[in-house]
C-alpha cells in the first residue's frame, strides 16, 4: 500500500471547511445530547429498579368473621335483620316459633312443683317422727302424708294397749295379794281390815261368824261342864264336854288356819302370776321398743329411699328445664359481634328452616385488614416474609388512584393443587398497612372485604445500569 503526500496547500475545500466557524445549533445539539448521556448514565447508576412477583390476592378482615347458623329447628316468625345492615354484639337477628317449647316448659315445670311439694313433705313427714308430732294438715294438699303418719302412730299406740293390759294385770294381782294379806291380818288380829263392800269383807265377815258359832258352843259347853262339877257321879259327862270343847277349839284353829292357809296359797299362786307378768312386761317393752324402732327405721328409710329418688328425678327436670330455656333462647338468633351483614339465606316469616342451616356472615367491625395472596409455583423461590408489597385493586385502577403499601406476612409450608386449572400454588397473608385510597381528585375509597387486587411484592432491587446491561445481554 501506498501512501502520497499533499501539499495543505494544495487541500482547498478541506481547509475552507477547518476555517470556517461551526454551525451555533449543531453545538446546541451536541452538548445537549453529551447532557442527556451523562444524566443517563448518573440516572442508570444511583437509581434503583424494583424487581416484582404480580399475583392475585383478596381482601379478609384481619378478625375471623362469625358465621351464623340456626341453633334449633323450627318455623321462621320475625325477621329483623337486612343484607349489609350494621349490627351491634347481642341484636337480635330474627326468631323461630318457641310455642311447642313454651308448652314443654310448662309441662316440666308442673312436674317440678310435684316434685319440689313431695321433697318438703317428705322433709316434714321425718321430722313429724323425730319429733313425735303430726305437723300436716288434713288438707287435700297433705291428705296423704297426714294419714301416713296416723297410720305410723296408730301401729305404736296398738303396741301401748297390749302394754296397758299386762300392766293391769300386774295391778290387779298386787292389789289381790295386798287384800288377802289383810284378810290374813284381820284374821291374825281378830279385825277387819278390809275395805267395805269387798269380797274379803264379806269373806271376813262369813268368818266372824262361824267364830261367833263355834266361840259360843264353847262358851255352852262350859257352862254344862260347871253344872255337873257339882253333881256326884257326873265324871264321864264332865270328860265328854271336854272332849267336845277341845273339839270345838280344835274347829276354830282349823277354821283360821284354813282361811289362812287359802290365802297364802292365793298369795303364792298371785305372786308368781305377778312374777310372769313383769317377766312379761319385760319382754315387751323389749318388743315394743324393737317392733317401734324397727317401724320407724323402716318408714325413715322408705322417706330416703323416696327423697333420693326424687332428688334424682329433680336433677334431671332441672337439666331438661335448663336445655328447655336454653333452646327457647336460641328461638332469638342473636349477633355474637358488632359488625356487618352478610345473608346468604332468605328467610321469610313461616318458612321451616333446620339446625345447622348457613343464614348469614357477620364481618367484624374493624379498618384492620388482610389480603389472602395466591402465589404460583414458578414465583415461590424469590418471596419472602417481610417483603414488601404494592396492591392496586380491581375496582380501584392504580392509573386513578394509585397503590396501597403493606408487607408479606406469611407463606404456606406446602403446595396446593387446584384441579380444574391445573396449577400448583401457594398460598400466603399479607398485611395493609391503610385501607383508604385517594384519587387524584382526592376522592376518598375505603378498602372492602372481598375486594380483589394485584399485588406486587418487590423480591428485590438493583441498579438500573445493571438491569439495563442484563437486558443489552451486557451482563451475565
Amino acid at each position: 500500500m501506498k501512501f502520497k503526500i499533499e501539499s495543505l496547500d494544495d487541500l482547498s475545500e478541506s481547509r475552507q471547511v477547518m476555517e470556517n466557524e461551526p454551525n451555533k445549533f449543531i453545538s446546541i445539539f451536541v452538548y445537549i445530547l453529551l447532557a442527556v448521556i451523562i444524566s443517563f448514565i448518573l440516572w442508570a447508576c444511583f437509581s434503583e429498579k424494583e424487581v416484582v412477583v404480580n399475583v392475585t390476592g383478596m381482601v379478609k378482615p384481619n378478625e375471623q368473621s362469625y358465621v351464623v347458623s340456626n341453633p334449633i329447628a323450627g318455623e321462621i316468625k320475625e325477621v329483623y335483620m337486612k343484607n349489609g345492615q350494621t349490627i351491634k354484639k347481642d341484636e337480635v337477628l330474627y326468631k323461630t316459633d318457641d310455642t311447642p317449647l313454651q308448652t314443654q316448659r310448662s309441662k316440666v315445670d308442673g312436674q317440678k312443683k310435684v316434685l319440689t311439694n313431695d321433697i318438703n313433705n317428705l322433709g316434714k313427714l321425718k321430722k313429724s317422727i323425730a319429733d313425735n308430732t303430726n305437723y300436716f294438715k288434713e288438707s287435700k294438699e297433705e291428705k296423704e302424708h297426714y294419714y301416713k303418719y296416723e297410720s305410723y302412730t296408730l301401729g305404736n299406740k296398738a303396741s301401748i294397749e297390749d302394754k296397758t293390759n299386762l300392766i293391769n294385770s300386774k295391778n290387779d294381782s298386787v292389789n289381790q295379794i295386798n287384800h288377802l294379806e289383810k284378810s290374813i291380818k284381820s284374821i291374825e288380829d281378830n279385825k277387819n281390815y278390809n275395805a267395805k263392800g269387798s269380797i274379803y269383807n264379806e269373806q271376813f265377815n262369813n268368818y266372824q261368824i262361824s267364830r261367833k258359832s263355834i266361840d259360843g258352843k264353847i262358851q255352852q259347853l262350859v257352862i254344862s261342864k260347871k253344872v255337873l262339877q257339882n253333881k256326884i257321879g257326873s265324871g264321864d259327862a264332865i270328860a265328854q264336854i271336854d272332849a267336845e270343847i277341845q273339839d270345838n277349839k280344835n274347829g276354830l284353829i282349823k277354821l283360821e288356819s284354813d282361811i289362812k292357809l287359802e290365802a297364802r296359797k292365793s298369795i303364792n299362786e298371785l305372786r308368781g302370776q305377778l312374777k310372769t307378768t313383769n317377766s312379761n312386761v319385760i319382754k315387751f317393752d323389749e318388743g315394743v321398743n324393737l317392733s317401734k324402732e324397727k317401724n320407724k327405721i323402716t318408714l325413715l328409710a322408705q322417706i330416703e329411699e323416696k327423697l333420693n329418688s326424687n332428688d334424682e328425678k329433680l336433677k334431671e327436670v332441672d337439666a331438661s328445664l335448663k336445655e328447655i330455656n336454653e333452646n327457647i333462647e336460641k328461638c332469638k338468633v342473636k349477633s355474637n359481634i358488632d359488625g356487618k351483614l352478610d345473608i346468604k339465606a332468605n328467610l321469610q316469616p313461616g318458612i321451616i328452616i333446620q339446625t345447622g342451616a348457613i343464614v348469614a356472615n357477620i364481618l367484624p367491625k374493624s379498618n384492620a385488614y388482610k389480603v389472602e395472596l395466591i402465589i404460583p409455583d414458578k414465583d415461590i423461590a424469590n418471596i419472602k416474609d417481610g417483603q414488601e408489597i404494592k396492591y392496586s385493586f380491581t375496582s380501584l385502577p392504580y392509573n386513578e388512584y394509585g397503590f396501597l403499601k403493606g408487607s408479606m406476612e406469611s407463606i404456606s409450608v406446602n403446595s396446593q393443587t387446584d384441579s380444574e386449572k391445573g396449577i400448583v400454588f401457594y398460598k400466603g397473608e399479607g398485611i395493609l398497612k391503610n385501607n383508604i385510597l385517594y384519587s387524584h381528585k382526592n376522592e376518598e375509597a375505603v378498602i372492602k372485604p372481598g375486594m380483589t387486587c394485584e399485588a406486587r411484592i418487590i423480591t428485590r432491587r438493583e441498579k438500573m445500569l445493571y438491569y439495563l446491561l442484563e437486558k443489552l445481554n451486557f451482563k451475565d
